[in-house]
């Protein structure tokens, strides 16, 4: 092999080697560094119950179907191939609402959910992969009435959230997506206010705390920034 032809190898493998600058930055361009979701969707509360109104089974059967929404921002914060896998954090904030009435009161339950997030995202030309893990603020309320008197329960927990979104990109700044969500907290004491006064409620020992949350299947959209 001459020494012409072993350079002509050399810098043809080099060139074959470089990364394309305009392609990178399209792909840049097209997976954007932010990511913003918005969902709402049809959820059920899962475990303990307490505070209520009313404990019958047929009661807290209806009582634990429910509405949830939730909005969620992840900084991708890096340029990325157009299919990978990688890793990111999180902020997201989730909420639901739980009511059913019966013959002299109501409950009405609502909880958030803050919290930031670790992300796994497997990302292909349509369609992005996104599961993940976090803990957070679980903020719960029953804005309930007894016999035509207001009661409020509440309680401030730290819970923890996991989730698993699949989205299918429309183009390279909106994509729609389905997300599946589970939370979870527990619970030693909540605060009832009712006629005026001021009662804490706390677990008993034998039996452990309440464990509560819920479970949400939401759909909606995705906007890459």
């Amino acid at each position: 092999m001459t020494r012409t032809t072993a350079r002509i190898i050399f810098v043809a493998a080099m060139l074959a080697m470089t990364p394309n600058t305009q392609a990178a930055e399209q792909t840049d361009t097209d997976t954007r560094r932010h990511i913003l979701t918005a969902h709402i969707g049809p959820s059920r509360y899962k475990n303990d119950f307490f505070g209520l109104t009313e404990t019958s089974q047929s009661y807290t059967d209806k009582l634990r179907r429910g509405f949830a929404w939730q909005a969620t921002y992840a900084y991708i914060g890096q340029r990325i191939a157009t299919s990978t896998v990688l890793i990111a954090p999180s902020y997201t904030y989730h909420g639901s609402a739980y009511t059913h009435s019966h013959s002299y009161g109501r409950d009405n339950i609502r909880m958030h959910y803050v919290g930031p997030q670790l992300n796994l995202f497997i990302i292909s030309p349509y369609v992005i992969i996104n599961g993940g893990i976090g803990t957070g603020l679980l903020f719960y309320r029953d804005y309930s009435t007894y016999n035509n008197n207001p009661r409020k329960v509440s309680a401030l927990k730290i819970g923890a959230n996991a989730f698993v979104n699949i989205e299918y990109r429309l183009n390279d700044i909106i994509g729609i997506s389905a997300q599946f969500n589970g939370m979870a907290a527990s619970a030693h004491k909540y605060r009832v206010d009712y006629h005026g006064q001021h009662t804490e409620v706390r677990h008993v020992e034998e039996q452990g705390p309440w464990k509560f949350g819920d479970a949400t299947l939401t759909f909606g959209i995705n906007y890459h920034f």
